[in-house]
């Protein structure tokens, strides 16, 4: 017999402490180092979301702030998922 662990409950977790807006963010964070608050915004804009930088900036900076770190300067870092990337 073999134990798998459960991958979907960390996500189940996930889903439970950040909201939809959150989430969509997180997606993008994650499949783009390095994206700029700009960058969300566009791509969330294609999937015909539509919010403003602050609504962008306050998810990050609340919901996401245990997942997602911004690396840089403020005129030209981004945002990366924590732990992605790193060498």
């Amino acid at each position: 017999m073999i134990t798998l662990p459960n991958r979907n409950h960390r996500d189940d977790q996930l889903k439970d402490q950040i909201h939809d807006n959150g989430l969509r963010v997180l997606r993008i964070v994650s499949g783009n180092p390095g994206i700029t608050v700009p960058g969300i915004i566009k791509k969330l804009g294609e999937e015909s979301v539509a919010v403003s930088a602050d609504v962008v900036r306050n998810s990050l900076r609340r919901d996401l702030a245990k997942y997602v770190e911004h690396r840089g300067s403020n005129k030209t870092g981004g945002y990366y998922r924590i732990g992605q990337g790193e060498k």
